[in-house]
């Protein structure tokens, strides 16, 4: 298997490279495979890699693009910041600061 530095790497290089990648998991995903050469394989070949440890998992492909997003806030997508835009005027109007 892959260390977590290694996959780091791959990730902040795919989201670099791809914007479309930084609000999409699968489109990531994909690219990842890409990099492995294993884009067009079966679904139980899939599963069998990430089992062996000879491909990193979805969620963990999905766990170190947020851990990267936050350490480096120029590789957010446009979807995180609508997100986090709505998500903070709902609370400041909750709170009652919003006008």
């Amino acid at each position: 298997m892959k260390k977590h530095s290694q996959i780091k790497n791959e990730v902040t290089l795919v989201l670099i490279k791809d914007v479309k990648t930084r609000d999409c998991d699968v489109l990531l995903y994909s690219e990842i495979l890409k990099k492995y050469g294993k884009l067009y394989i079966s679904a139980g070949d899939l599963m069998h890699q990430v089992k062996n440890g000879e491909l990193p998992s979805y969620d963990r492909v999905s766990r170190v693009r947020r851990q990267v997003q936050v350490e480096n806030p120029s590789l957010r997508g446009a979807e995180w910041s609508k997100r986090h835009h709505e998500r903070q005027t709902k609370v400041r109007q909750d709170l009652g600061y919003a006008s």
